[in-house]
């Protein structure tokens, strides 16, 4: 395991921290892709990590991300596709603006991340980490763009598993309500209550319970694993 290369997007993200840092708990170095203007969460051993401004829109960024990391490193084995954005509108206040940005990171960055790290991940028999949501099954109140985007990362999920395996493996981890700043910007006490209302669980997850199956499902222990969702939502669906 210490040779592995994970290349993540999204780092700078509380969820990217918490899977950055389990990552590398795990044994693997790291290239971390950052939204322009934003920094990583920082690592306690910066020495098997580097760090690249990333724009998951633009296939250029894209790109040099997986080049840095061929070039610093000299393999790629897992890529975990975190970047993504949410913002809640009611289906009349939803313009179009927002639902093509939407989609276009979530959804449009998963999949340019993948045909970018394809061939590298060939050559390691590694793995791709897409990363959906409960929502994308559920649906979800002032969130179409979010949830469709997140329903479609599931679907690409699939479909990358059936074309790029045995090579690569390609599984998902859809979280439910996570503790994260970008969930904190909505969370009133009516709007934590309606989220936790039918889990089993009662409560949000953390970050780092996410990152827990994420490096599983990216490590050689998934070995046997492609093409699934693994649900990390305290019970909120059960499908």
């Amino acid at each position: 395991m210490s040779a592995q290369v994970a290349v993540v997007t999204g780092a700078e993200g509380g969820l990217g921290g918490a899977v950055t840092r389990r990552l590398r708990k795990d044994g693997f170095r790291l290239v971390l892709g950052h939204r322009p203007g934003t920094e990583p969460v920082p690592l306690d051993s910066p020495e098997e990590a580097v760090t690249v401004p990333t724009d998951v829109t633009k296939q250029r960024d894209i790109e040099a991300l997986m080049d840095t990391a061929v070039e610093h490193f000299g393999r790629i084995d897992a890529l975990v596709t975190l970047a993504g954005v949410m913002e809640q509108r009611a289906i009349d206040d939803l313009d179009v603006a927002t639902w093509n940005h939407t989609l276009s990171v979530n959804l449009t960055g998963t999949f340019l991340c993948a045909v970018a790290a394809k061939d590298e991940l060939r050559k390691t028999g590694g793995a791709i980490v897409t990363i959906g949501s409960q929502l994308g099954y559920t649906g979800g109140i002032d969130c179409a763009a979010y949830a469709a985007s997140k329903a479609g990362v599931s679907g690409l999920t699939r479909a990358l598993a059936r074309q790029l395996g045995p090579d690569i493996r390609v599984n998902c981890v859809a979280p439910g309500p996570i503790e994260t700043p970008m969930t904190a910007a909505h969370a009133t006490p009516e709007w934590i209550e309606h989220k936790t209302r039918q889990q089993v669980m009662h409560r949000f997850g953390t970050a780092d319970e996410v990152a827990t199956a994420v490096s599983w499902v990216a490590g050689t222990d998934a070995s046997f694993m492609t093409g699934q969702t693994i649900h990390v939502n305290g019970g909120g669906v059960m499908p």
